[in-house]
């Protein structure tokens, strides 16, 4: 797996950048194990857990970057595999990418939320596509929030923290 250091190291040759407000980084070939629940020294086990999918490497090292210090991450590369995650190992929120491969981002949220044992599961939809339609594609497929990419890393905490106070987290 890729620590920490390492990710800022990935992500400085992308342009993008951990200092900046906004966040777009370049897709580069670098490997993340995935699912990868975190395992961090001193972090507390019942930590509410955060499932990230999206195919882009690092937008997932970037929000598992900027969400590490307060919840365990779980990343994935593509909606099936988020399918998969969720039915074993239910996160307490999930931040997935609209456009992946094998099961889109709207897909993924249908069949979250159309299953009774994950149906709860905040569901924040992220992408670069910023038009209306797709915003209220994703607000009909069930997803509670949507993101638009670039993000401002301290609006991603923000909306995150809302969700786990609305769940008692």
């Amino acid at each position: 797996p890729i620590e920490r250091s390492d990710r800022r190291a990935c992500l400085a040759g992308t342009g993008a950048s951990l200092g900046r407000a906004t966040r777009l980084a370049k897709p580069r070939n670098v490997e993340l194990r995935a699912p990868r629940p975190a395992a961090r020294a001193g972090f507390p086990a019942d930590a509410p857990l955060v499932l990230i999918a999206g195919d882009t490497p690092e937008i997932r090292a970037l929000i598992d970057e900027i969400l590490a210090d307060h919840y365990r991450i779980t990343t994935v590369s593509d909606g099936a595999e988020a399918w998969e995650s969720a039915r074993r190992d239910p996160p307490d929120l999930i931040i997935s990418d609209v456009m992946m491969p094998h099961m889109d981002g709207q897909e993924l949220c249908r069949r979250i939320k159309d299953n009774a044992e994950t149906a709860h599961i905040p569901f924040i939809m992220l992408t670069a596509k910023t038009e209306m339609a797709m915003k209220i594609g994703g607000l009909n497929c069930g997803a509670d929030d949507y993101l638009s990419n670039p993000f401002n890393e301290k609006e991603l905490r923000a909306r995150v923290r809302s969700f786990m106070k609305l769940r008692g987290l």
